[in-house]
């Protein structure tokens, strides 16, 4: 991770579940988001590394809260976090689970008109095939501004 004034850049070293050997995985890069400092992804990163300096005994990105303050797993985010993140925006977990967060946020992007291969390059998809098949899927009428919505809603309630 390099933290930049306006950006924070992660290195994506490992492969991921849609990558195979061969193929560059992007990095990912943060940007901030002068518009709403309480929107601002780097504003917060930057908060939670200077908050968690003193107890980090590890150096993974998110470690947990409590003693021995070791990184959290692949799972605690995927199964807990994102969970409590969809709860705390008003969705409904015991229909739309956290895989569920993949297929919703690029669906949505396509329905606002977000150009196809800015959809497959941050999904790391090659193919339209793979986003049409498995991920793309209708949205409910006023969903859009229900989910945006619900996600401004929580951000600002934090």
């Amino acid at each position: 991770m390099t933290v930049k004034h306006s950006r924070i850049y992660f290195k994506i070293s490992q492969l991921l579940k849609t990558s195979k050997p061969g193929n560059q995985v992007h990095n990912l890069i943060l940007c901030s988001y002068p518009v709403d400092r309480r929107l601002c992804p780097v504003l917060y990163t930057k908060e939670y590394l200077k908050r968690t300096k003193p107890s980090r005994q590890s150096d993974q990105f998110y470690v947990q809260c409590n003693k021995p303050y070791k990184g959290v797993s692949r799972d605690t985010i995927i199964r807990r976090w994102t969970k409590q993140v969809l709860q705390l925006s008003g969705i409904d977990t015991q229909r739309y689970k956290p895989h569920s967060t993949r297929a919703a946020s690029t669906s949505l992007a396509h329905s606002r008109q977000v150009p196809i291969d800015t959809i497959l390059k941050s999904a790391g998809w090659k193919s339209t095939c793979t986003f049409a098949r498995y991920y793309k899927r209708p949205l409910l009428s006023g969903a859009e501004s229900k989910f945006s919505g619900a996600v401004q809603n929580a951000a600002s309630a934090q």
